[in-house]
């Protein structure tokens, strides 16, 4: 049990897992992942006044094709690299070692079932040997990297497409994302929101909202995080974007711009009201955000779509800009939705092969001390 006797220094601590560790679907096996997760991070779940887990599955994409049935089953994260690697214009050739591999030689046949009761077990498991009342975050994420995905790239490839001013606009970026305030086209296949399939020209914003409302009620999950600049940008991860194309400002009318951005949002909220969604935001500071995509970051906050600002970027961690991370993580908490923001950091990767503790921190605790010294201005400097 979890002491309550001292101050708690921290809100909230959110522990980020995959499924990996879970290479057996027996319940005691499940049980035990759960109870080792819980008991290697207690030093630092005691520090904070509660606690989330937030399992990243997939890409998102079984929230897409979920259609109700917790028998079916999932296309899961069991990879080692670049999963839909044709999609990615720096892999040329099929014997890349960068592609997707397995990470185990017999990765276990996950069923939507299968990940309730971990969801469950989670929640449990830290209730009732730990004292802790947990919640679990689901997650969705724009790109092509993290899964192999038939919904994102044989069913519904539009959806990787934006329109902008009557035409589709691109950077010729190493790849593409989902777009937001993309419309899909009519589809016969049954979903859960959508048992007859689905009409002609619906906005993604409303087909995913209606398939969060059913997906995270009927597999426990607490809340949805939008990752890597979904619902944001259509190019997280460049400082190009639909207004700046590297040579020319302006490229897009705000008005549009902003509308578009906003009518997911407002589309997703309309239908999946009663669940907390987080961000990860893009990896540029608020500024670059709002001149290269107009990003409507006051508007997402005065609606209460989003409680918490985006934590900090990785790239300290990953290209050592540290410069970048720090006035990007600094301008996203000038102007709080609420009264606290939060902290991310990069100790491990389950997608690739680098692991960030061993590989890129030299084992040393710079990305905690350098973006937490922020934690010592306050409002008057």
């Amino acid at each position: 049990m979890i002491s309550t006797k001292h101050s708690h220094p921290l809100q909230r601590v959110t522990l980020e897992m995959s499924l990996k560790p879970f290479k057996s679907l027996q319940p005691e096996a499940i049980e035990a992942v759960c109870t080792e997760a819980i008991q290697q991070w207690l030093p630092l779940i005691g520090l904070a006044k509660s606690c989330s887990v937030l399992l990243w599955t997939a890409d998102g994409s079984e929230i897409l094709l979920w259609d109700g049935d917790l028998q079916h089953e999932i296309e899961w994260a069991r990879y080692i690299g670049f999963a839909n690697e044709t999609h990615f214009d720096h892999i040329k050739d099929r014997h890349n070692p960068t592609i997707a591999r397995f990470y185990t030689d017999e990765p276990v046949r996950m069923t939507y079932g299968h990940l309730k009761y971990i969801v469950e077990t989670l929640k449990r498991i830290a209730a009732q040997r730990f004292g802790i009342t947990m919640e679990v975050g689901a997650t969705f994420d724009a790109g092509p990297e993290f899964a192999y995905s038939d919904f994102k790239y044989k069913l519904h490839p539009e959806i990787n497409r934006a329109e902008l001013g009557g035409q589709y606009i691109s950077l010729n970026a190493q790849y593409t994302v989902v777009c937001s305030w993309s419309k899909l086209h009519a589809d016969q296949t049954a979903y859960a929101a959508y048992p007859n399939g689905i009409p002609e020209n619906t906005p993604f914003g409303e087909f995913l909202g209606k398939q969060c409302a059913s997906f995270l009620p009927a597999l426990g999950f607490d809340y949805i995080w939008f990752s890597n600049g979904f619902a944001l940008s259509y190019f997280p991860w460049t400082y190009l974007g639909a207004n700046y194309d590297g040579t020319q400002l302006p490229l897009a009318h705000y008005p549009e711009l902003s509308r578009k951005i906003m009518s997911f949002w407002d589309l997703f909220k309309h239908e999946c009201p009663n669940y907390r969604t987080e961000i990860r935001g893009t990896n540029f500071g608020t500024g670059m955000d709002l001149a290269k995509d107009f990003i409507p970051f006051l508007e997402l906050y005065e609606k209460k779509y989003v409680e918490f600002p985006p934590p900090n970027s990785p790239w300290g961690a990953l290209n050592y800009d540290f410069g970048l991370e720090m006035t990007g993580y600094m301008s996203r908490i000038a102007v709080l939705p609420g009264e606290i923001f939060p902290y991310r950091f990069y100790a491990n990767d389950p997608w690739f092969w680098q692991n960030p503790w061993w590989d890129l921190y030299d084992r040393e605790p710079h990305d905690i001390y350098c973006p937490l010294s922020v934690a010592r201005v306050n409002r008057s400097g």
